[in-house]
């Protein structure tokens, strides 16, 4: 199941978003998109970084240093 949302861009936003769906061969719709999904998933993973960071820390996991070294 897929929602129409509509959005209004500034002038600007929306030459690029032209311009750059032509070069990468896709539709702007497809390029806003992957840019909301990009945004999305960012967004999670940011959050849930947030919230496992004080547990880390309470385990000797202080820097992404650590855990590469952990996990290797």
């Amino acid at each position: 199941m897929s929602e129409t949302i509509p959005i209004t861009l500034p002038d600007a936003v929306a030459a690029d978003v032209e311009a750059f769906s032509t070069d990468d061969g896709v539709s702007a719709e497809d390029l806003i998109r992957r840019a909301v999904e990009t945004y999305l998933s960012d967004r999670r993973f940011h959050e849930l970084r947030a919230r496992v960071s004080a547990q880390a820390k309470e385990n000797g996991f202080h820097t992404d240093e650590d855990v590469f070294r952990a996990v290797s």
